[in-house]
């Protein structure tokens, strides 16, 4: 069916049409809530089927919310980046993906932009200095308690 720029853009999506493990269900401020697609194409050709009926899937305020969450018990799986997520490992609050660090790969990248077509930042010895001035080893051990690993840089 043919639709406006604004019914797309404004509209709710009220039949979304969907073909993965689980499906759109509902929505709330806090929360987004999927239900298991026993249509799923992998189940009969692949004798896939996902256990949870549902998943919901919590929008947290920080980090720290997330791993207070997580302690209690409130959260089965977290993706949030977890403050002391080592010593929690080490004192068995938690499990993860990885046996030892990092322990998730980060679903973000943190990066440095410059522009280019301002001083310094226009000069590549000045460019190089900074790429020397930055620590990366020190943001991943300490930034991110060696959740994530670096990457070699690529331009600057």
């Amino acid at each position: 069916k043919d639709r406006t720029e604004e019914e797309i853009t404004a509209g709710a999506n009220e039949n979304p049409i969907g073909s993965g493990a689980y499906l759109y269900e509902s929505h709330g401020a806090d929360r987004m809530v999927w239900v298991r697609n026993d249509k799923w194409w992998a189940t009969e050709l692949l004798g896939l089927k996902p256990a949870p009926k549902r998943i919901v899937d919590l929008i947290n305020a920080s980090n720290n919310v997330s791993l207070g969450m997580v302690l209690k018990g409130e959260l089965d799986l977290s993706n949030n980046f977890l403050p002391g997520v080592a010593d929690l490992v080490n004192w068995g609050y938690v499990t993860t993906y990885y046996p030892e660090a990092p322990y998730m790969l980060s679903a973000n990248t943190a990066f440095l932009f410059m522009n280019l077509t301002k001083k310094p930042m226009d000069d590549p010895t000045f460019r190089r200095a900074v790429s020397f001035a930055i620590n990366v080893n020190q943001i991943v051990n300490v930034a991110y308690a060696n959740l994530v690993t670096a990457k070699k840089n690529v331009s600057m």
